[in-house]
């Protein structure tokens, strides 16, 4: 109950918990929901998907576009986010429950974290994260990768779609 502000200069860095149903009011976006809980290491920036989906458009951002040292949150909008021929590091990236994110041909996600608790759909490109995340209610599609990008060897798929192409198991499902 009540209101209360986080802010900071650019490299200031604060550490909170966000739980679930929390809501964020962001003068420039509108109201950006989180339905489950989610633990935010700043310097944070939040899709807003305000102006279209395109990553570099400072507009789809609450708080920037994300640099190197960038806590980033992709909540549920209209406007999901889709990364083209791109190469981008961050810190770490949580996908929000309900939220969408999609990396195409040609780009390259490099994080230490990477924690999925709504839908990533992945038709090429590259990842590369210390640590993978998957929520119960998280959902990967694979559309048209022939090589699996997000590593299955210590982690567990919850919900998989493969949306073109073939699958081939060399291991227990």
């Amino acid at each position: 109950t009540g209101t209360t502000t986080i802010s900071g200069g650019a490299g200031t860095t604060n550490s909170f918990n966000v739980g679930s149903g929390v809501t964020f009011y962001d003068d420039s976006a509108g109201v950006i929901t989180f339905g489950s809980d989610v633990t935010v290491n700043s310097p944070v920036t939040v899709w807003n998907g305000k102006d279209d989906n395109d990553w570099t458009n400072n507009g789809n951002w609450a708080f920037g576009i994300p640099a190197a040292s960038s806590t980033v949150i992709i909540a549920a909008t209209t406007n999901a986010p889709e990364l083209a021929t791109t190469t981008v590091a961050l810190s770490e990236i949580t996908i929000a429950q309900n939220a969408k994110f999609t990396l195409n041909t040609g780009a390259d996600l490099q994080s230490t974290k990477i924690t999925n608790n709504g839908e990533l759909t992945i038709k090429g490109g590259a990842i590369t994260a210390t640590t993978l995340v998957n929520g119960n209610n998280s959902t990967i599609i694979y559309d048209g990768v022939s090589t699996p990008v997000w590593n299955t060897t210590d982690h567990t798929y919850n919900n998989l779609t493969i949306k073109s192409g073939s699958l081939t198991i060399a291991d227990n499902i």
